[in-house]
C-alpha cells in the first residue's frame, strides 16, 4: 500500500468512527493501528511513542490549573469576580450580558479552561439573564461563546498543550493570547449591545440582590467591591509575571497558583474545608485522565501520519499552489475549523499542530503567532455542533436544544471569525506583547 493510500485509510477510519460516536481515544488508537499495519510497522512501537508523547514536563501544569479552576468555582472567589464585573459594565445597556462576558474574561485569567468557565459561570449567569428577559437560547449562546475566552487568555491549558507538543515557548504563547482574548471579549460585548438595542432589552443598573440572589443583600461600594476581588486578580499577575520573569516554569506556576488559591479559600476566606478537597481533586484527576488518554493516543496517531508522509504531502501541496504565508494561514484556519467541529481541541492540537507548524515556519510565520491562531481556531470548535462540548454544557444549563442555542450563537460566531482573521493577517496583534516583555525570545523577528 502506498503512503497516500495509507493516509486515506487512516483518516477514513478515524472520521468514520467519530461519525459513529466511537470515543475519540479509541478512534485514534484503532486508526493508528491500521496505519501501522498498512505501513508494515510492528504495533509494539506504539507503546514507546505513547510514552514519549506524554513524557513532557509542561503537561504536568494541566492538573494544577484544572484544580485551580474548580476551587474558584466552588469558593467565593467566583462571586467576587462577578461583583467586580458588575461594577465595570453593570451600568451599560445589556448589562447582564456584558457581565457574562467580562466575568468570563476575569475567570479566564485564573482557570485556563473553557469547560470550567461554562459550567461555573454559566450556572450563575444563565438564570440571571433569564430574569432580565433574555431568551434561554441567547443566554446559552453568550455564555458558551464567552467561555471560549478561557482557552485563550492566559493561563491557557490549550496553549500549554500546544507549547509542549509543538516545542514552542509557553510564556510567548501566554502573552500572545492576551490581546486576541481581549478583542474577542470586546467583540462579544458589542454584539450583545446591538442585540439588546434591537430587542429592547436590559437597560442596565443591577441591584446586589440580582447578583447574589439574596434579597436581603446590601449594596457594597465600588472600592469595597474592588478590594474584595483584588486577591483573585493577583493570581494572573503571579502566573504570568512568574513565567515571563523566569521565576517559574509553566508547571511551577501552576503549582504556585494552586497553593495560593488553597491559602485563600481554606485559610483566608474559609470557603473550602479539608473534607471538600476530595471531590474537588477527584474531578480534576478524572478530567486530566481524559486529557492524558486522548493525548497519548493522539501522539501515536501523529507519529503514524509522519510515517505515512503527511509532512511531505503538505510541503508538496504548498509547492503546487504557492499560496504564500497568509494563504497558508487561511487554509490552515479553514481546515482547523472543520476539524474542530468533530474533534476535541486537545487531540487536535497534538495531531495537527506539529504538522502544520512545519509548513508555517517554512513560509516565515512566527511559531507563537501561528500557535495563537491554531489555539483560538480550535477553541472555537467547542461551541460548534455537532460535538462542541461547551455548547452542550450551556444548552443543558439553559434548558434549550443545541440547535436553538447554535442559531442564537451565529452573530457571535461571525464576530469570532473576524477576530481570528484579524489575528492571522496582522501578526503584531498577537506578537507585540511577547516582543515587548520577552525580547530574548525574538531574534530577527523569529522565535528562537
Amino acid at each position: 500500500m502506498t503512503a497516500t493510500a495509507g493516509l486515506i485509510l487512516v483518516f477514513a477510519l478515524f472520521f468514520g468512527m467519530i461519525a459513529l460516536r466511537v470515543p475519540v481515544a479509541v478512534s485514534l488508537a484503532l486508526a493508528s493501528l491500521a496505519g501501522m499495519l498498512a505501513h508494515g510497522v510492528n504495533p509494539i512501537n506504539a507503546s514507546l511513542q505513547l510514552y514519549r508523547g506524554l513524557d513532557a514536563f509542561p503537561i504536568l501544569a494541566v492538573p494544577f490549573f484544572l484544580t485551580v479552576g474548580i476551587l474558584v468555582e466552588a469558593s467565593s472567589l467566583g462571586d467576587r469576580l462577578l461583583r467586580l464585573a458588575a461594577l465595570i459594565v453593570g451600568g451599560i445597556r445589556g448589562s447582564v450580558g456584558h457581565i457574562n462576558v467580562t466575568v468570563s474574561m476575569l475567570f479566564a485569567g485564573i482557570s485556563g479552561a473553557a469547560t470550567a468557565d461554562a459550567a461555573g459561570i454559566g450556572s450563575v449567569m444563565v438564570p440571571m439573564m433569564r430574569k432580565r428577559g433574555y431568551s434561554p437560547e441567547y443566554a446559552a449562546a453568550i455564555t458558551g461563546i464567552s467561555a471560549v475566552i478561557g482557552a485563550i487568555i492566559p493561563p491557557s491549558i490549550l496553549m500549554i498543550i500546544y507549547g509542549a507538543f509543538a516545542n514552542v515557548s509557553i510564556a510567548g504563547l501566554f502573552l500572545g493570547g492576551v490581546t486576541p482574548g481581549v478583542l474577542l471579549g470586546l467583540a462579544y460585548i458589542a454584539v450583545n449591545y446591538l442585540h439588546c438595542r434591537r430587542h429592547n432589552l436590559d437597560y442596565g443598573g443591577l441591584e446586589d440582590a440580582e447578583i447574589t440572589g439574596d434579597q436581603s443583600s446590601q449594596r457594597t461600594g465600588p472600592v469595597a467591591t474592588a478590594i474584595a476581588a483584588l486577591p483573585a486578580l493577583v493570581l494572573p499577575v503571579l502566573i504570568i509575571g512568574g513565567i515571563t520573569g523566569g521565576i517559574f516554569t509553566a508547571t511551577e506556576a501552576g503549582m504556585a497558583a494552586l497553593l495560593y488559591v488553597l491559602l485563600l479559600t481554606m485559610v483566608v476566606y474559609r470557603d473550602i474545608r479539608p473534607r471538600d478537597l476530595y471531590p474537588i481533586l477527584r474531578r480534576s484527576v478524572l478530567f486530566y485522565s481524559i486529557v492524558l488518554i486522548a493525548g497519548g493516543t493522539a501522539t501515536v496517531f501523529g507519529w503514524v501520519l509522519t510515517l505515512l508522509g503527511a509532512p511531505d504531502l503538505i510541503e508538496q501541496l504548498l509547492g503546487m499552489f504557492d499560496v504564500g504565508w497568509l494563504g497558508y494561514m487561511l487554509l490552515s484556519i479553514a481546515f482547523l475549523l472543520i476539524i474542530g467541529t468533530f474533534l476535541d481541541p486537545f487531540p487536535a492540537i497534538i495531531i495537527f499542530a506539529p504538522l502544520f507548524l512545519s509548513g508555517a515556519t517554512e513560509l516565515g510565520v512566527n511559531p507563537v503567532h501561528f500557535g495563537v491562531v491554531v489555539v483560538t481556531t480550535l477553541a472555537f470548535g467547542m461551541v460548534t455542533p455537532p460535538y462542541g462540548l461547551v455548547l452542550l454544557i450551556v444548552s443543558n444549563l439553559a434548558g434549550c436544544s443545541v440547535q436553538r442555542a447554535a442559531i442564537a450563537m451565529i452573530p457571535f460566531w461571525l464576530a469570532t471569525l473576524v477576530v481570528i482573521l484579524l489575528v492571522a493577517a496582522v501578526p503584531s496583534v498577537s506578537l507585540w506583547l511577547p516582543e515587548l516583555l520577552l525580547p530574548d525570545l525574538f531574534i530577527g523577528g523569529r522565535v528562537e
